[in-house]
């Protein structure tokens, strides 16, 4: 199997890279009247020292960006003074959310005025944004904030963070929640500024995609990125003197029990949330493609182990799952399910059982035929539109990653073997390796007759 149209020369786009500039990429793919440009844009290595003001900062840059602008207006453009209304006005759709302590961008615009829309774009980002835009995005994300921290889902999966990292002991903020004292220094950096001062344009990687000649998209991509690049040094916002202490170096990896598990109070029910994470090697390890195929055939869909244990079995939870994340900087596996409170204990023992498995039980032929063939129609789905090939190849060049890895990992795929599979668990998944965040409703305690799992079958 090949991922993307058979028309897309992965040798075409390997050349292209770069060819409009630094970082810049230009495809022709696809016949649908939209371009879609994608791009990652971390922050200034120098706003991350601290990891708590990287992370308000983020979540900052992710609210004030779409309303970035000119707020009385320019002139002819007086209607399209900020980008969401710039997209408003011209039919097209714009996504800015935080991805590790960077951006990423999506934008679909209408085929017949996307340059000009880039350029109008380019504009409105390079202003300055008041005080007051910027002190009404911070209410936005404590607001945010708030109800995260009643969401189980996001408070494990802030907390396993933590965890990997190694940085606290204690509860977790979600994401884009940090202490009182980062979102102050975030809001001063950024008010009166212009907020493209605080990314790194410079190792920024930018993607379009659409169905005409690449020296086109790619001249109007150029284009845009110039002007951010340009405007982004011109505006580049001195790194603070922090309010507190920067974070300590954290040491690699969990190191003792303390900074391994986790238990956590937050919102109502009566159910529980059980995550375990491992850190993952990266896309480009040798190890990867047999990493994989073990987390998919733990928890990758409704045939999946956790699934056929949780839900048919001993139906305890509607949808277990396991996914590798990929980041900047760090990949790491999350393993997790839902639980009624009563079955917690019970739970937990039949879920480190089910990871144990995958270092003793190989997958069948069957299973490894399943899992092989569905992670690469998911794949060559992702990529067949327009946007989502955009999407796919900013991802792995945010990565740092050459574009050939995505068509060369059917093959890589396609090599792996049941032994190359209990191999990986083996070394990558031991158990005493994890770190584990268990997420109770507020006033819930632990059952004074837990529930036993059932023998696990052949």
């Amino acid at each position: 199997m090949t991922l993307g149209a058979p028309a897309l020369d992965h040798r075409t786009v390997a050349e292209a890279d770069g060819r409009h500039g630094p970082g810049v990429l230009a495809v022709h793919h696809g016949e649908v009247p939209l371009v879609e440009v994608s791009f990652h844009t971390p922050l200034r290595t120098d706003l991350t020292v601290s990891p708590g003001l990287a992370h308000a900062l983020t979540a900052l840059l992710a609210t004030v960006f779409p309303t970035a602008g000119h707020p009385n207006g320019t002139g002819a453009h007086e209607e399209e003074h900020s980008l969401e209304l710039l997209a408003a006005h011209r039919g097209a759709q714009v996504d800015v959310a935080g991805y590790g302590t960077g951006l990423l961008w999506n934008f679909s615009l209408p085929v017949d005025d996307w340059q000009g829309f880039l350029l109008r774009a380019a504009d409105l980002l390079a202003a300055r944004t008041p005080a007051s835009v910027v002190a009404s995005a911070r209410e936005m994300v404590a607001a945010e904030t708030e109800l995260t921290l009643l969401d189980h889902d996001r408070l494990a999966s802030a907390q396993v963070r933590a965890l990997l990292d190694g940085t606290t002991h204690a509860a977790p903020a979600p994401p884009g929640h940090t202490d009182s004292s980062a979102a102050r220094e975030a809001e001063q950096l950024l008010a009166d500024r212009t907020p493209l001062g605080c990314l790194a344009l410079g190792t920024a990687c930018f993607t379009a995609v659409g169905g005409f000649d690449t020296e086109e998209l790619g001249s109007g991509l150029g284009a845009f990125v110039h002007s951010l690049r340009q405007s982004g040094e011109t505006a580049r916002v001195p790194a603070p003197d922090p309010l507190h202490a920067p974070d300590a170096e954290p040491e690699p990896g969990p190191n003792s029990q303390a900074t391994r598990h986790s238990t956590l109070f937050a919102g109502g029910g009566d159910t529980a949330r059980l995550r375990m994470a491992w850190p993952a090697p990266r896309r480009d390890d040798p190890d990867y493609p047999a990493f994989f195929v073990a987390q998919h055939a733990l928890g990758g869909g409704y045939r999946s182990r956790l699934m056929r244990r949780f839900r048919n079995e001993l139906g305890w939870s509607y949808s277990p799952w396991s996914v590798v994340r990929h980041e900047p900087g760090r990949s790491f596996l999350e393993v997790d399910v839902e639980v009624p409170v009563r079955h917690l204990e019970a739970a937990k023992e039949t879920l480190r059982a089910t990871v144990a498995e995958l270092s003793q039980l190989p997958p069948q032929a069957d299973e490894l035929r399943r899992v092989i063939g569905t992670a690469l129609g998911t794949a060559a789905a992702a990529m067949a539109p327009q946007r989502g090939l955009a999407a796919s190849l900013t991802h792995i060049r945010s990565l740092g990653l050459d574009t050939a890895w995505l068509w060369d990992w059917p093959r890589a795929l396609d090599g792996v073997r049941p032994s190359d599979v209990i191999d990986v668990a083996r070394r990558r998944l031991p158990l005493e390796d994890c770190v584990s965040v268990t997420v109770l409703p507020t006033g819930a305690s632990a059952p004074s007759n837990p529930s036993h799992a059932p023998e696990a079958s052949a």
